[in-house]
Parts: structure tokens; sequence; C-alpha cells
């Protein structure tokens, strides 16, 4: 056989074991549902930065979610550094607090696998995600994907507290609109409060609500380890 021949031979076992690797993994829905394709997806993630500007649609015009939006909920599911300088190229965002609960759903399928390809009303969605397809079902993990899901709410809540404790509260929830400025295009500000025409204490926790939020989050802080 000639040498050329050997060639195709050692790449088609190559290519086969590829194959078999990646139906077999369950770490990523789309290798397992597009077997070594899938890995460009990856490698146009990874290269993205240094070619960016070669693709007209850059970091925050994607919609409903934009790429920055994107890499921050993968990084965060997948307990990955998912802080990125906002510079000139992104403006700080700060979530309204004030409120009793956050619901999150898109947040939530990008966690699990979404890449937003929008194919969700096909039924053929690639990650598996909005899909009765057997086969593109079959790359998704329960038991990968909740942990991921579960990560990445341990994330936001960490971010909200976060936001809170510079607001000067314990608690998301204790944190008053007025607390919030919001810019407009003259670099002119009015507080949230304003913007949204809350009256004075409108949507937060009444004063001994307050107390037991501030109790519960002292003795949560007291006993969390060192």
């Amino acid at each position: 056989m000639s040498a050329g021949l050997w060639v195709l031979a050692g790449l088609a076992v190559v290519l086969g074991l590829v194959v078999l690797y990646d139906v077999t993994q369950k770490r990523h829905a789309v290798i397992h549902n597009f077997p070594i394709v899938g890995h460009f997806r990856y490698l146009f993630e990874a290269v993205g930065p240094e070619l960016r500007q070669y693709i007209v649609t850059g970091n925050d015009e994607e919609r409903p979610f934009s790429r920055d939006q994107r890499r921050s909920v993968y990084a965060s599911s997948k307990k990955e550094n998912n802080y990125f300088g906002f510079g000139t190229d992104n403006d700080l965002e700060l979530s309204p607090n004030g409120c009793d609960m956050i619901n999150v759903a898109r947040e939530a399928m990008l966690a699990i696998g979404c890449i937003q390809a929008q194919r969700c009303h096909t039924g053929r969605c690639p990650t598996g995600v909005a899909t009765q397809d057997k086969w593109l079902m079959s790359g998704l993990d329960p038991a990968v994907k909740s942990a991921r899901l579960a990560n990445y709410i341990t994330s936001l809540r960490m971010e909200l507290l976060h936001l809170a404790h510079a607001g000067g509260e314990v608690h998301p929830s204790l944190v008053a609109l007025d607390r919030i400025e919001i810019l407009d295009d003259n670099f002119g500000s009015r507080s949230a409060r304003d913007v949204f025409q809350y009256r004075e204490g409108w949507g937060l926790p009444a004063p001994e609500e307050r107390a037991a939020v501030a109790a519960i989050m002292a003795h949560d802080t007291l006993a969390a380890p060192v």
C-alpha cells in the first residue's frame, strides 16, 4: 500500500476516534450532536477577540443577549472567571433592586448550553435545549447541566450581594431606588425612583421585615466559614 493510502488510513482512524469521543462525552452538547464539526464552535469562540475587528457584529450588538452577556453566563455556569473589563467597550449596568425576587429565563437556558442559534421554533436546537429530537436531546446531560445552572445562580446571587453592599445595605431587597442613578445621553442623571415614578418607600420591606432580613444576613455572615 502506498504512503498516501497509509496517511489516509491513519487520518480515518484518528477521525473515527474523535467521533467516538465526541458522541460519548457529556460536557458539551454541541460536540456530542455534531461530532468533529462542533469543535469549530469552541475554536471560533477562543480566537474571537483577536478577530473581532474583522467581524461585523460587535460585542454588544446581538439580541436578545449580546456576546459579552452570554460570555458572562457561560463562564459563571462553568465556575470560570466571569469578570472582564467594561471600560469604553461596555457601560456598567445595575439591576433594579428593592424587589422581592428576580426571575431568570433565558439566562438559565444559556447556563445549560443555549448558544442563541435562534432555532427554537424549528425543533432543531443544536444544543438540545429547545427540541424534542431524541438525538439532539441526548447531548444534554442533566447531571452536568443542572450543576452549571446552580453555579450560575450562585454567581448571580453573589453579584447582587456585592451591588447591595456597594449601596450600603446587607441585602438587595433593602436597596432603595433613590440609591441608583440613571445616566442620560447628555451626561445628566436622575435617580431611578424619579425615572420610574416610585413614591418613597415603594418596593421596600416594612421596618420590621427590614430588621428581620438584616438579622438573617448577620447570622449567615457569622456562620460562614473563614
